[in-house]
């Protein structure tokens, strides 16, 4: 429909994202999961062989739930094309047809690293150290930027990787872009067990530090292939939650060289530091420690 086209519709599409694949003539494949607000297929270019992945979202403007879905879709286009980072999925651009908008995104061949987990178990030294480096880095990006993007959804399911182990960060579909520090909503968004407890609780917005908070809770899954607050924790962990007492599985869990460096338990306690901060001394999650 002419409503929903205009809708969704934004300035650039595949073909005017210098840099980045023309994507003319596709076939979609078969579906690798689920992310917010849409459907993950890989797709084909059958012109050059060049594969990529696409974001499916079938919507109507029925009525206001609808609308609200558009507006969705729409605020994480904008997001996602405005991104060019090597730890954060690239977006090719979009295309729509009918009342089904299709999203063109980098394919990261090696999976989220939520399955990886399940499939190998922890990781430790250059894998861990690689893993953290790249979410921190992609962290880093999205909230230097001007103005600042807050994930709002970090969480192992959403950290891709390519077959060289890089990070991805990925699924923008609860992000926000924000002035200041905090989102203006109060409103619980993300996934329950990798939340901040002030999201949690709604003290405050959702602002950096709640995507830190969430940085450290997957941190913590890599280190030992479990949910943050264990298994079968999904009950327990919102009494749980309090902003000065990060999960006791943390300190189990640290191996000794973040032990002596309070990390990665620093950017869950309190989170007193920034994702720029961990990554540069003399806060380094990663500095002076041998893998």
């Amino acid at each position: 429909p002419e409503a929903y086209a205009s809708a969704v519709q934004t300035p650039s599409t595949a073909a005017s994202l210098p840099g980045l694949p023309l994507i003319k003539n596709w076939r979609l494949g078969s579906t690798i999961g689920q992310g917010s607000y849409g459907t993950v297929c890989r797709a084909l270019d059958i012109e050059n062989g060049f594969i990529f992945c696409i974001k499916k979202s079938v919507v109507t403007e029925d009525d206001e739930e609808g609308q609200r879905y558009i507006q969705k879709l729409r605020e994480e286009l904008d997001i996602l094309r405005s991104l060019r980072h090597p730890n954060i999925i690239c977006c090719y651009g979009h295309e729509y047809v009918g009342n089904t908008l299709y999203i063109f995104m980098e394919f990261a061949d090696g999976g989220s690293l939520a399955t990886m987990l399940k499939e190998f178990g922890a990781l430790d030294g250059q894998l861990l150290r690689n893993t953290i480096l790249g979410m921190l880095q992609g962290l880093a990006y999205l909230h230097t930027r001007s103005p600042v993007v807050v994930h709002r959804d970090i969480k192992s399911a959403n950290v891709l990787l390519d077959l060289d182990f890089n990070v991805k960060l990925a699924d923008f579909g609860c992000s926000k872009r924000c002035q200041e520090d905090l989102t203006k909503t109060f409103r619980a968004t993300g996934s329950l067990l990798w939340m901040a407890p002030e999201v949690v609780l709604g003290t405050t917005g959702f602002g950096r530090k709640a995507d830190v908070w969430s940085f450290g809770c997957t941190v913590l899954e890599a280190m030992t292939a479990e949910p943050p607050w264990g298994k079968g924790a999904i009950d327990g962990a919102p009494a749980a939650m309090r902003p000065e007492q990060p999960p006791e599985r943390f300190c189990q869990a640290s191996p000794a060289h973040f032990e002596s460096r309070g990390a990665p338990s620093m950017a869950l306690h309190g989170q007193k530091f920034g994702a720029a901060e961990l990554l540069v001394p003399p806060h380094s999650l990663l500095a002076g420690v041998e893998w």
